[in-house]
């Protein structure tokens, strides 16, 4: 049997991160990545990472925005054609490890190769959204197409088949189509087991910026959850993307925190752990409560009334079912709030 031989295409550091989880539980030798980047500026240390990797070969780096909007289409025609490199490593890989279900790239790319396996790296929250589209449909839906779902385009010349098989490397167990397959994992955790009672970690998101909820509103939910833990010494967690002028005005809440490292990685660090972990919306809370079972992960939903962007809270409602139906103790909403929301 020749050597087997697995490609990664994953587009950030916690993809990475994940990579490496698997890479543990599935080891063979041949292991390759391809980056698919927003952005170049920024991504410098996650691409020196994976070249410093003495376990990865890093075949290519694909950046998919432009700095134009209008020139998109001129970009999805530039990485189409740099990608007929594949064509030489048809059947080379046994398997392929996507990692954005929803970013029509990554399938164009799978499509150029014929592996016997197709395997999904978790995307955290955006993960839990794929067997709801899967079940309606095996391929992308329009909106998710470039060239505004163009039928010729997409099936004629960008060739975007379905996947028919999808495996599931997912931190969580879900409800799959019976044509799909499941494997799930936990996050590594260090040896830490002292609990600070009066420890609370705020996991921040950039729903302002995204202009999904408005700044004055998120700041009275934040008020109203420091004032519901007024006795206790609340850290919150800026995302990578909230901007400090926005994040300065969560000052109240106690101390602030810029972390470059996945908050996975930082919590395996921590000498001391928090009690309490709290979030509006945060893959942290799916990815860590069954690892650490003596923290309490808590979500807190926010007001349907709050949130301006109609796709988003389409969004926003798939992710709450998902949070509702994992059965773990130590994961809950936080029903001191209004029936379980913000207002």
């Amino acid at each position: 049997m020749h050597n087997l031989k697995r490609l990664f295409i994953i587009k950030n550091a916690t993809h990475y991160e994940v990579l490496k989880i698997y890479l543990n539980q599935n080891s063979i030798s041949g292991n390759y990545v391809i980056l698919t980047l927003d952005r170049l500026v920024g991504n410098e240390k996650l691409i020196q990472t994976i070249k410093n990797d003495k376990s990865l070969k890093l075949l290519e780096i694909f950046i998919l925005k432009s700095k134009n909007e209008y020139l998109e289409n001129f970009r999805v025609i530039k990485n189409v054609l740099k990608a007929k490199f594949l064509e030489k490593y048809v059947t080379l890989f046994d398997e392929v490890i996507i990692s954005n279900y929803k970013t029509w790239f990554q399938h164009f790319l799978l499509n150029k190769l014929n592996p016997n396996k197709v395997t999904l790296l978790s995307d955290g929250l955006g993960l839990l959204e794929v067997p709801i589209i899967r079940d309606k449909r095996k391929t992308l839906p329009p909106e998710r197409l470039p060239f505004r779902g163009n039928k010729f385009i997409t099936s004629k010349i960008l060739k975007l088949d379905p996947i028919l098989n999808l495996n599931y490397f997912s931190q969580v167990n879900m409800n799959i189509g019976n044509d799909d397959s499941i494997e799930i994992f936990k996050y590594a955790r260090g040896n830490n087991r002292e609990v600070d009672v009066d420890k609370v970690y705020f996991i921040g998101s950039p729903i302002v910026e995204l202009e999904y909820v408005e700044q004055r509103n998120y700041i009275e939910c934040l008020k109203k959850i420091s004032s519901k833990l007024d006795s206790k010494n609340i850290t919150y967690f800026a995302h990578r993307k909230e901007q400090h002028n926005n994040i300065e005005s969560y000052s109240f809440l106690g101390n602030i925190v810029y972390n470059t490292i996945p908050f996975e990685i930082f919590l395996e660090k921590e000498d001391i752990l928090p009690a309490i972990i709290v979030s509006h919306i945060s893959s942290v809370l799916v990815n860590l409560a069954p690892v650490y079972p003596e923290i309490q992960f808590i979500y807190i939903p926010i007001n349907s009334n709050c949130i301006i962007d109609s796709i988003f809270l389409k969004r926003y409602e798939i992710a709450l079912d998902g949070f509702r139906n994992i059965k773990q103790k130590n994961f809950q909403s936080w029903d001191y709030f209004n029936s379980n929301t913000i207002n």
